[in-house]
C-alpha cells in the first residue's frame, strides 16, 4: 500500500535538518513554506476505506496542530494587551478624579468652617467692645445703661446707647478698639447727644483716658440772670471741660443754675473735675465757693455765700 513517507528537510535560513511536515524551524524559529509534493514508497496494498481513514486522521492532526499556533499568536497578538491596558488607565483616571472632587470638597468644607470660626471670633470682639464702650461712658454718665451693636468690623463697632428703659440716648456712638493677643482696649469713643436741651459732642481718648463734653456755646448775654440748665447738668458741662482749656464761664453757669451754697457744694464733691482735683474737704468750702464767685456775682449761690459768709 502507499503511505506518506516522512523525510528530511532542512530550513531555509539556519539548515538545520528539519521534518518536511514543521512549520516553524525548531532551532530558529523560521516560518517553512513547504513546496514539495509528498514522496510515496511501494508498499503492501490496503483497502480505500483505510487510505480515506488516514487522509482524514492525517487532516485532523494537521487542524489540531494548526490551533495552537493561531491560539498562540493570538495571546501574544498586541490587541487584547491594549484592551487591558485601556481598562486599567480608565480606572486610574476614574479613581484620580474622584479624588480630586474629594480633595476639592475638603477643600471647600474646611474654608467653610474657617470663615464660620473667623466670623464667631469677630462678633464676640464687638460684643466685648461695646461693653467696654458702654462702662465708659456709663462712668461719666448715670442715665447710660447698655448699648445695642449695629454694625462693627475688625477694628470698630457701632453702638446705639440706651437707658434703663431700653430707651434710645442720641445719636449712635462710634467705638474704635484694637487687639494684641487676648487683650481688647477701646481706643477712642466719639458720640453725640442732647443734655438738657443742649447739644454735646462726647468723646473719650485712651492716650489721655479722659471722657470730654463739648457742647454748642448758646447765645450768651451780657446780664446773665438766670440759667436754663439744672445744677447737675451745669456741673457736668463744667467738669467735661478739658484740662487745657479755661472753663470760668461753665463755673459761673453753675452759681446761676444751682440754688443754695448746699446744693453746688455737693455737685462740686460729685464732681471734682470742675476744679481739675479729686477729692474735696468740707474745710475748703469756703475757699471753693469764693473762687466761684468771683465769676458768678449776683447769682443765687453767691447771694447765699455772702449771707453765709464764705465770699471774699
Amino acid at each position: 500500500m502507499n503511505v506518506k513517507e516522512r523525510i528530511m528537510d532542512t530550513c531555509p535560513s539556519c539548515s538545520a535538518e528539519i521534518r518536511t511536515e514543521m512549520k516553524f524551524c525548531p532551532h530558529c524559529g523560521t516560518k517553512i513554506v513547504n513546496t514539495q509534493a509528498p514522496h510515496t514508497i511501494s508498499g503492501p496494498q490496503v483497502e480505500p476505506s483505510d487510505v480515506n481513514s488516514s487522509s482524514e486522521d492525517s487532516e485532523k492532526a494537521g487542524a489540531s496542530s494548526s490551533e495552537p499556533e493561531t491560539a498562540t499568536e493570538g495571546s501574544l497578538g498586541e490587541e487584547p494587551f491594549n484592551q487591558v491596558t485601556g481598562d486599567s488607565n480608565t480606572k486610574i483616571i476614574s479613581i484620580g478624579a474622584l479624588l480630586l472632587v474629594i480633595g476639592l470638597a475638603t477643600v471647600g468644607i474646611t474654608s467653610q468652617i474657617n470663615e464660620a470660626n473667623e466670623e464667631q471670633k469677630l462678633d464676640g470682639r464687638a460684643d466685648l467692645a461695646a461693653g467696654s464702650c458702654a462702662q465708659i461712658l456709663g462712668d461719666h454718665l448715670p442715665d447710660v445703661a447698655t448699648v445695642e451693636v449695629l454694625s462693627y468690623s475688625s477694628e470698630n463697632v457701632r453702638v446705639e446707647i440706651l437707658d434703663s428703659n431700653d430707651s434710645r440716648i442720641g445719636e449712635p456712638a462710634a467705638c474704635d478698639y484694637s487687639v494684641n493677643g487676648n487683650v481688647l482696649t477701646v481706643e477712642t469713643i466719639k458720640w453725640e447727644r442732647t443734655i438738657d436741651g443742649v447739644k454735646t459732642d462726647i468723646s473719650y481718648d485712651r492716650g489721655t483716658n479722659i471722657v470730654s463734653f463739648e457742647r454748642e456755646q448758646p447765645q450768651r448775654q451780657e446780664a446773665q440772670s438766670e440759667s436754663s440748665l439744672t445744677c447737675e447738668a451745669s456741673f457736668r458741662l463744667a467738669a467735661s471741660v478739658p484740662l487745657s482749656r479755661d472753663n470760668n464761664d461753665e463755673i459761673k453757669d453753675t452759681t446761676w443754675s444751682c440754688n443754695s451754697v448746699s446744693e453746688w457744694w455737693s455737685m462740686l464733691k460729685r464732681y471734682p473735675d470742675v476744679f481739675g482735683v479729686s477729692f474735696y474737704s468740707e474745710s475748703e468750702k469756703g475757699l471753693y465757693v469764693g473762687s466761684a464767685c468771683l465769676v458768678g456775682e449776683g447769682s443765687p449761690v453767691c447771694r447765699d455765700a455772702a449771707r453765709l459768709g464764705l465770699t471774699f
